[in-house]
């Protein structure tokens, strides 16, 4: 029988556990003249992420559909003037002001599955021409009591 190995008097500690970045924090992403229309993937704290402006208002979701796992930022944009992306699969049609699914496109206008499903999104602030993004479980801080 091998002896069991000796733990680190660090192990368990939120250093140890924040390897990738600290979660309940803004985080600068991007200037804000990078982000346009069509959406760029990002990866912040090992989560996939997707940022995008939609009538002059920069937004971040995850990065997969939760339908079928396909990449948002490969989304299209169908209808021009609203806040959606619709993912290029199966055409599940996310506002990305909130997450919320507002049509299937494959199953037509009475689909059952609008309002059932959801992207998580992420807070964003712009602010001196930098995209900050909150990575948190938790409501957003103000930007300006993090930095």
């Amino acid at each position: 029988m091998m002896p069991k190995a000796k733990q680190t008097d660090r192990e368990g500690t939120p250093f140890e556990r924040a390897v990738l970045g600290f979660k309940n924090y803004w985080y600068p992403l991007y200037q804000g003249k990078s982000i346009g229309e069509k959406p760029t993937k990002v990866r912040v704290l090992g989560e996939p992420i997707a940022v995008m402006r939609r009538n002059g208002v920069a937004y971040a979701f995850a990065d997969h559909c939760p339908h079928r796992g396909v990449s948002l930022a490969l989304g299209k944009n169908y209808f021009r003037g609203s806040n959606t992306i619709s993912c290029r699969w199966h055409g599940f049609t996310y506002d990305v002001t909130d997450g919320r699914c507002v049509a299937v496109l494959s199953d037509g206008p009475n689909s059952e599955m609008v309002g059932k499903v959801r992207v998580r999104t992420f807070p964003l602030e712009e602010r001196k021409g930098i995209i900050w993004i909150w990575m948190g479980e938790t409501p957003a801080v103000p930007l300006e009591d993090d930095i």
